[in-house]
């Protein structure tokens, strides 16, 4: 495997020669200076190394941080030094019948994406307890929560320290002198000037130009050598700057010096991280590198789905699951399809989606079904709740019967007012209509209106209401007002917070009580169990407030208001409510459904923000109606593909056999000789959503006289170089401001920042290409094009993303481009490029970039 090198303690290093490459296939570029550049090589030694061993089953979501420790002779040999970081590569292995590594296919282990963090030894992530509510709400390019790291114990000053631009060696030690200076610790970015004296010597041989001696005095510390942290404990800092801009590393001067650019402690790894990451070139021009000082720990967060076939009792021929009973349901692959479905997130019934908005569909006239469905029986108890449904017993019931309605279902109870509540899961998919038989006669409508409830019984034959009234009203009076919105004009049935419980009607005023009624309701029953008063009456049907009910088309909703008193008698209410009641005739199943209009709620407990998706001209999501910005329409990708989820429905069985793996690595990497670092960049061309469905032509796209445009969706974003670098997933590094682009640096170059790496992230099946365009120049930047297997074997998957060259910047020596230059002010273009033969839930379509600074 290695051309040289050694294993040691399960790592491997050596040195990186012309074919040598962990994954034994060859790396292109999307745009070499020439063909014959196209095929890339890593420089530097290298080492590798293994994540932990992973055990899953068929539909598991692995998704969860996993540290291990770099190799010890890596950690020994760059301790208090600076390590460039030249290239990367990545696969995931099990242990063969031999012993040695087995790659694992993709059809088994489906690599999402990873999000990569190597850490030096002077900072640790922190905990969400110690952060602000933003740093606990700032997510990565995949909706993970970004890591904020920090010190991991006080930094300690004492020591010797050099400065390499003068050769100065300072010695620090805790004292309290009399005279003062000021310096900061900057080993993970600024944190605030503190007081110290400064003694001078007179040169020596070792030190022509002097030496000093910085004695840390710092009144508001808990001891004079403790000048910044957070835990408690002792940390040993690396660098200080001093108020002239003189920058000191920890050291006497001899081994490698440190040049003046910041050295950041964090460095992010998330460059062709899809099912791309093992046939995707991740390597740099010459002269730039991702630095790290004293690096020591590897932590990756790979979300990977087992998709393993091999792991059920699917005996079909070919990779893919085909029984019907290991898909969920909201699944859209084909059955024939070359791919899971379920490598797309589904949304599964075992992850309820709570809306705040639902609606009752009644009758065969507004539609035959739910033009947006409940899709779990959770949801339908809730939905029922919602819309102030009382059911009967409590509590959703499931069935599978094809003459009703499919989804959440609710039949009318007259006898006793209420609703029996039915998720009805029939497979294959119910085609009954909603609403009631022709012909019937009674109706049942229903309101929770905060503290008061009520409920109507209707039949157009006998011409009778019967109402029923209930509140804890602890004394007070409540009311319901029939076929209003407002109480100017309302015809009002009011029950006095009296021992007796007496019943009033009324003409409300505007505010105000308005004229009592002379009666026209028979009461049925007055109760008052436990502080509940119910009321049931009745009152003539024609001519009543609820006529309109009867009309001929059926209407399905009342208007109502309701109150609740600070009195026994009819005054100023303390409460009250504006709603719907929703009415359902006898003799047929409505359906609850969805409220198309609401898009507010929850998936599997996680809030939905509709506000991710940008407005147009930044991203098109909005104008185009994509299904990703509407909790309604959403039944795909991340919301429903958190670590720990089962990629199957409830009552799919997911089935018991297990597959161990594990994630493999190997770094290229060279001693620091001055190399300009490389900052991460990154945009969205869903701005800012991350993930956007792609749905289906409307052409037929296996015809092959369609019109290959006709099966292509495509979607823009517009931003500018700012954008691309303070983004919100741009650094993905919080509290290591050395590992984040600085802005005040790209301004004092004037506004030029160059771009030296350029890959785009998309997903099988439907990824074709990315697009970065200068829209102030007119030049296309860069294009990704996708790379699909074309057989069986690992790295070569038929229907899988193997590989997205991308683009890569340096010299023509090196047989590559000159990197542009990008303005902070440049516009820039990204457009995406998907097939659309199928529709597909959450693909993604990001720019995960690498930059450099103009001046070097």
């Amino acid at each position: 495997m290695y051309s040289s090198g050694i294993l040691v303690l399960g790592f491997a290093i050596g040195v990186a020669e012309s074919d040598s490459t962990m994954n034994s296939k060859p790396y292109t570029i999307a745009n070499p200076l020439t063909p014959a550049s196209a095929v890339r090589k890593f420089r530097g030694e290298y080492f590798e190394m293994y994540g932990s061993w992973q055990t899953t089953r068929y539909a598991d979501v692995d998704w969860h941080p996993d540290p291990v420790p770099l190799p010890s002779d890596i950690i020994k040999r760059f301790d208090d030094k600076v390590m460039a970081i030249t290239g990367y590569e990545v696969n995931i292995v099990r242990t063969g019948a031999d012993g040695s590594d087995e790659l694992v296919s993709t059809f088994e282990q489906y690599n999402h994406h990873y999000s990569g963090f190597m850490t030096g030894k002077n900072i640790v992530q922190l905990p969400s307890a110690v952060l602000t509510a933003e740093q606990n709400n700032t997510k990565g390019s995949h909706g993970d929560v970004l890591p904020v790291w920090g010190l991991e114990g006080a930094c300690d000053m004492s020591g010797t320290w050099y400065n390499p631009s003068n050769k100065i060696s300072v010695s620090i030690s805790p004292a309290a002198p009399t005279t003062s200076s000021k310096f900061q610790a900057t080993c993970i970015g600024p944190v605030g000037w503190h007081n110290a004296s400064i003694k001078t010597f007179t040169p020596t041989g070792a030190y022509p130009q002097g030496s000093a001696e910085l004695t840390v005095y710092d009144s508001n510390e808990l001891t004079p050598s403790v000048v910044m942290g957070y835990f408690n404990g002792t940390r040993t800092c690396s660098r200080v700057t001093w108020t002239d801009g003189n920058t000191w590393f920890r050291g006497s001067g001899n081994g490698t010096k440190p040049g003046s650019q910041a050295i950041p402690n964090t460095q992010a790894f998330s460059e062709g991280n899809g099912n791309e990451h093992r046939v995707s070139y991740k390597g740099y021009a010459n002269g730039v590198a991702q630095l790290i000082h004293s690096p020591t720990t590897w932590t990756n967060n790979a979300m990977i789905i087992n998709t393993n076939k091999r792991l059920t009792n699917d005996t079909s021929p070919g990779p893919m699951v085909r029984d019907q009973r290991l898909i969920p349901r909201h699944s859209i692959a084909p059955p024939d399809a070359n791919y899971a479905g379920i490598l797309e997130c589904p949304c599964t019934t075992r992850l309820p989606k709570i809306l705040d908005g639902y609606m009752m569909q009644t009758s065969a006239a507004s539609g035959d079904q739910c033009s947006a469905p409940i899709s779990s029986p959770e949801e339908c108890q809730h939905a029922a709740t919602v819309l102030g449904l009382r059911v009967a017993g409590a509590a959703t019931t499931s069935v599978k019967n094809a003459s009703l309605p499919p989804g959440c279902i609710t039949v009318p109870m007259l006898g006793n007012a209420d609703w029996s509540l039915l998720y009805n899961d029939v497979s294959p998919v119910s085609h009954t209509s909603c609403g009631a038989g022709p012909g019937s006669s009674q109706a049942l409508g229903s309101f929770n209106g905060g503290d008061v409830a009520a409920s109507v019984v209707l039949d157009t034959q006998a011409n009778t209401v019967r109402l029923t009234m209930a509140c804890v009203a602890n004394g007070s009076w409540f009311g319901v007002g029939l076929n209003a919105t407002s109480m100017s004009g309302a015809y009002a049935i009011v029950v006095d917070g009296t021992a007796k419980g007496a019943v009033t009607e009324h003409r409300l005023g505007n505010h105000q009580a308005g004229t009592l009624l002379p009666a026209t309701v028979t009461v049925l029953s007055n109760t008052l169990t436990n502080g509940l008063r119910t009321v049931v009456m009745t009152f003539p049907l024609h001519g009543s407030a609820v006529d309109v009910l009867v009309d001929a088309s059926g209407a399905t909703s009342l208007p109502v208001i309701t109150a609740v008193g600070t009195g026994p008698t009819l005054a100023y209410h303390k409460e009250h409510t504006v709603g719907s009641m929703v009415i359902a005739r006898a003799g047929g199943a409505a359906c609850v459904c969805r409220d198309p209009s609401a898009n507010s709620g929850t998936i599997a407990g996680a809030r939905f923000n509709p506000g991710v998706c940008a407005p147009f001209p930044v991203g098109e999501l909005q104008t185009t109606h994509n299904a990703i910005c509407n909790i309604t329409e959403y039944n795909g990708g991340l919301f429903c593909c958190h670590g720990g989820v089962v990629l199957l429905d409830a009552d799919q069985q997911q089935p018991a056999p297990v597959d161990k793996w594990r994630m493999k690595y190997r770094f290229y990497f060279e001693e620091y000789t001055n190399q300009s670092n490389l900052f991460r960049s990154w945009w969205s061309t869903e701005a800012y959503n991350n993930e956007y469905d792609v749905p289906k032509s409307t052409a037929n796209c296996l015809d092959p006289a369609t019109p290959p445009e006709q099966c292509v969706h495509t979607i823009r974003s517009n931003f500018t170089g700012r954008d691309f670098v303070l983004g919100r997933s741009a650094c993905m590094v919080g509290g290591d401001k050395s590992a984040c682009a600085d802005v005040t640096q790209i301004e004092a170059d004037g506004g030029w920042f160059r771009l030296m790496y350029a890959a785009f992230h998309c997903h099988a099946p439907a990824c074709i290409s990315g697009e970065l365009w200068n829209m102030d120049t007119g030049e296309l930047l860069c294009r990704n094009t996708a790379q699909y297997g074309t057989g069986s074997d690992p790295m070569d998957e038929e229907g899988y993303v193997v590989g997205i060259p991308p683009c890569v910047w340096g010299t023509a020596a090196e047989g590559l481009h000159e990197p542009p230059k990008i303005h902070l002010d440049t516009n820039l273009t990204t457009i995406k490029h998907a097939n659309s033969t199928n529709g597909h839930w959450g693909v993604m379509a990001l720019w995960q970039s690498r930059i450099a600074y103009a001046s070097g």
